[in-house]
């Protein structure tokens, strides 16, 4: 029995010193888990004067882990993983909207800004061919953003296709051990080794999607992502599957074991998470501020532009192509063809300043039997009737908004836009992108400088008893689209009288003063007919029933003379063709073929309030905004998630890894362990050689 006691101390010393070996072997072995050697004594042996001991045994080889610590790693890993893979492909996007002479902003003030020397020389071709040169820089500059936006979505779908075949791959092998670990255990041993490679490979899965264990009696282990879906379930896993033609509304989506069992994505975590949330809304957000930016652009050139006449006296066509929302609404109602529903902008008739109101945003539609709901996506806001009678995103629940007019052909009006309905049921649901594929159509549609519309189609003359200060500043039609042939144009005279105030009359019988309209500053002058004060500099708009708006603006200060005839303009249209008298000082008119009136409301374009209150000068702002504001956000989280994730993995490190100078010190001890069973058993020996010659 002696012996034996020295035989099991010294196997038992033996183990214990390989055990740390074995962690001193692996200290630098990613996911390894420190192993411990429990010992216990064996049940000792009696005899006649008491029990005797028989030695030590190993109880077991336990590894130092952590089921809490560990899933708390894993999952602020999964965090950060899907914070820092954002924010890396952000800053790849922040490329594409350099700042400076590189910049879009420098190409759209030098389109902008190049209407400045056609107004002081209206009829130089030089200055006319930089504007259109000048247009088309512009042009192809916002086309390859728009090309590289798409080329940058393109890499990014490559990095989560390749993503998911990784996590595919993890998966299958987590099931593989499985099935490794339920047979070691069945055989009354813990397979150390082999569990610290399964929490490795679930480790990793965690790093591309978020996933959560649940251990089974067997020790295998279900893995579940989105919370509830078991990627693998015992030694069998389900692959996940990519899609982008599932979601009608074009989002990438995954899918367990088929494209259309759809994971919700806010469930989902780890790099699959940071490249969806970049593919699905980051891209597709700055895709919407580019492309409003590109349309209003275009459609504010383009109405201005027609309300002149060219250098040949003919009215002006559009300076870019006009383009047409197709393909912006899509159906989310299988069956159902997009076509029941048409997008467009409003008007010009309608709403001159229809793309002042554009938002860089999508729109759910459902249709009810009394209209339809309409959400704005960007702020889930919905479309509401207001006390006013207009439509504006004001609610927070959803309501009914009816269509104008129809059916079929009844219309609804919001943010510049127009919905026409074309055949739509109730119970039918579409999204709205209005803006997703603007910016890569933008192409300038004239080809010869005399084709840019610089003149008004107005020209004023003043009073030849005119005895004031009062100078003609500007004169130009606003933008309502060409009057039709037929229709009888109105001379439109503005008088002042001895108080300096000014009434404004036409010469049609039919047209009465009290029905025009003369608005300030936007706002409607009263009473009807006048008279009116007036302010020097001030832009007046004048409305004519029948006839283009006009804006003229007077600066110095009228007459005001009780016993005499007091300042007066007239304001007629312009005739191209007429032989115009000798110029008079006294009697100064803004001559059709150089009064630039236009140009001059084309240069005005340039500052006017057209995007959430960013001028049109200042209309890459906020397209630079959307960008850096995905950066700064993602570089915070990125960097809080990062530094979470790093206190987690320390604390599990601090319980699972391997401590050399813990190690050395158990090295010594067991050493010496091991050597003290050798010099036992070496003096039993001695003891029973002693016995063996003594009574031989």
């Amino acid at each position: 029995m002696s012996f034996n006691v020295g035989v099991t101390a010294l196997r038992t010393n033996q183990a214990a010193l390989q055990v740390i070996g074995h962690n001193i072997a692996n200290v630098n072995t990613p996911g390894f888990s420190r192993q411990n050697v429990s010992l216990e004594q064996i049940p000792g042996q009696k005899f006649g004067n008491g029990f005797f001991g028989k030695g030590v045994e190993i109880a077991s080889i336990d590894r130092s882990f952590n089921q809490f610590l560990t899933r708390e790693a894993n999952l602020t890993a999964a965090s950060a993983a899907a914070a820092n893979v954002r924010y890396q492909r952000l800053q790849t996007l922040e490329q594409l909207f350099p700042m400076g002479e590189a910049g879009l902003g420098r190409q759209l003030n030098g389109f902008l800004n190049s209407w400045a020397d056609v107004v002081a020389s209206p009829t130089n071709q030089t200055a006319r061919g930089v504007v259109l040169s000048r247009a088309d820089e512009f042009a192809r500059r916002i086309n390859q953003t728009a090309s590289q936006l798409d080329e940058l979505r393109s890499t990014t779908r490559v990095q989560i296709e390749s993503s998911i075949s990784q996590a595919n791959r993890l998966s299958s092998s987590i099931a593989n051990i499985n099935q490794r670990i339920v047979d070691a255990f069945a055989s009354g041993r813990s397979p150390n080794d082999l569990l610290d490679q399964r929490d490795r490979l679930i480790a990793e899965l965690n790093q591309i999607i978020e996933v959560r264990t649940l251990e089974a009696d067997d020790r295998s282990i279900t893995v579940f992502a989105g919370n509830s879906v078991p990627l693998v379930l015992g030694n069998r896993s389900t692959d996940l599957v990519g899609s982008e033609s599932v979601s009608v509304q074009g989002r990438y989506t995954l899918g367990f074991g088929n494209e259309n069992a759809v994971i919700n994505e806010e469930l989902l975590g780890g790099t699959l998470r940071g490249l969806l949330t970049f593919y699905n809304d980051d891209v597709a957000d700055v895709r919407n501020q580019l492309g409003r930016l590109a349309l209003s652009t275009v459609e504010l050139i383009n109405r201005q532009h027609q309300a002149g006449l060219d250098l040949n006296g003919n009215p002006g066509l559009s300076f870019f192509n006009p383009i047409a929302l197709n393909n912006t609404v899509q159906s989310l109602t299988p069956g159902v063809p997009s076509s029941n529903l048409s997008l467009s902008v409003i008007p010009v008739g309608d709403d001159p300043d229809a793309p002042t109101r554009f938002k860089a945003s999508d729109y759910s539609v459902e249709m009810t039997a009394g209209g339809a709901i309409v959400r704005r996506l960007s702020d889930n806001r919905f479309l509401e009737l207001q006390p006013n009678g207009s439509l504006d995103f004001t609610a927070t629940a959803p309501g009914t908004v009816a269509f104008t007019g129809g059916p079929p052909g009844g219309t609804i009006d919001f943010d510049g836009l127009r919905l026409t309905d074309t055949g739509a049921s109730a119970g039918e649901s579409f999204v709205l992108k209005p803006f997703s594929r603007i910016a890569d159509q933008v192409r300038v549609a004239l080809t010869s400088p005399s084709q840019l519309a610089i003149s008004s189609p107005v020209v004023i003359e003043a009073g030849a008893s005119n005895q004031g200060t009062l100078e003609v500043e500007s004169i130009y039609r606003l933008p309502f689209g060409q009057p039709a042939a037929s229709t009888p144009q109105s001379d439109v005279t503005i008088s002042f009288d001895a108080t300096g105030a000014f009434t404004v009359s036409a010469d049609l019988p039919a047209v009465a003063a009290a029905a025009i309209q003369v608005r300030r500053g936007g706002e409607l002058l009263t009473p009807p007919g006048g008279p009116f004060e007036f302010v020097s500099g001030a832009e007046l708009v004048i409305e004519v029933p029948g006839q283009a708006p006009i804006s003229v603006t007077l600066r110095g200060a009228p007459s005001q003379n009780a016993s005499g005839p007091n300042d007066s303009f007239v304001i007629r249209p312009a005739n191209p063709n007429a032989q115009l008298p000798p110029p008079d000082p006294s009697r100064p008119v803004f001559d059709v073929r150089s009064n630039a009136g236009n140009g001059r409301a084309l240069l005005a374009v340039r500052d006017l309030d057209a995007l959430d209150g960013y001028t049109l000068s200042d209309g890459y702002i906020p397209v630079f905004a959307a960008v850096s504001s995905s950066i700064q956000i993602a570089k915070a989280d990125s960097e809080f998630a990062t530094r979470v994730a790093d206190q987690a993995e320390a604390a599990r490190a601090n319980q699972a890894g391997v401590n050399l100078d813990e190690e050395a010190a158990r090295l010594l001890q067991f050493q010496q362990a091991y050597q003290a069973s050798a010099r036992y058993l070496q003096s039993m020996q001695s003891i029973f050689d002693t016995l063996l010659s003594t009574f031989r």
